[in-house]
């Protein structure tokens, strides 16, 4: 229903949508990632440190959405 949401009745759609206000659904990455069998991880080793040198653009790339990343360390 969430994925495909003018595949359902509208009646439907309402029923499902005032349950997941109810609950608090939230959508998981990790049963995505399951099911999918794709993480959307993306991994970058990169030379230096700090918040100048080559890691700060991935630094800030890393906090937009979209796939999932881990900021460099």
């Amino acid at each position: 229903m969430l994925n495909e949401p003018e595949a359902v009745r509208s009646a439907t759609r309402r029923r499902v949508e005032r349950a997941i206000a109810k609950l608090g659904y939230r959508r998981s990455n990790a049963a995505r990632s399951l099911r999918t069998r794709s993480t959307r991880t993306i991994g970058v080793v990169a030379p230096g440190t700090g918040r100048s040198g080559p890691r700060a653009p991935l630094r800030r790339w890393s906090r937009r959405p979209g796939p999932t990343t881990m900021p460099p360390s």
